[in-house]
């Protein structure tokens, strides 16, 4: 698993009220109330590392589920910072929640 430069993590009000510019997505705008907060770790972090960051924070990987929210998400991780191209060409950004483990039973990748 490789390192990425940022995490990108969501949690409840009273959870994140201490952080520096957390940003909620509003019911009255349509969202869910939930606050979001784009981190840049300029060293770079695994997806491991970044869960248990936003997990030490009272937080967790943000997990996308329409595209209201893909779009709210996307508008907090625009800056270009947030993404880069490795030297093969492939494109990283933000970690998100999702996760599969290539080492658990069953594990299979779609043709």
């Amino acid at each position: 698993m490789g390192r990425v430069g940022v995490l990108l993590f969501a949690a409840w009000a009273s959870a994140v009220a201490a952080h520096a510019a957390p940003v909620q997505w509003e019911l009255s705008l349509g969202g869910n109330d939930h606050w979001y907060e784009a981190v840049w770790v300029s060293a770079g972090i695994t997806w491991l590392e970044a869960r248990s960051a936003a997990e030490a924070r009272g937080g967790y990987l943000v997990t996308i589920k329409n595209a209201a929210e893909n779009a709210f998400v996307y508008t907090l991780v625009s800056d270009q910072r947030f993404w880069f191209q490795d030297l093969t060409g492939c494109g990283n950004g933000p970690w998100l929640g999702g996760y599969q483990d290539p080492t658990a039973r069953g594990y299979a990748e779609g043709a």
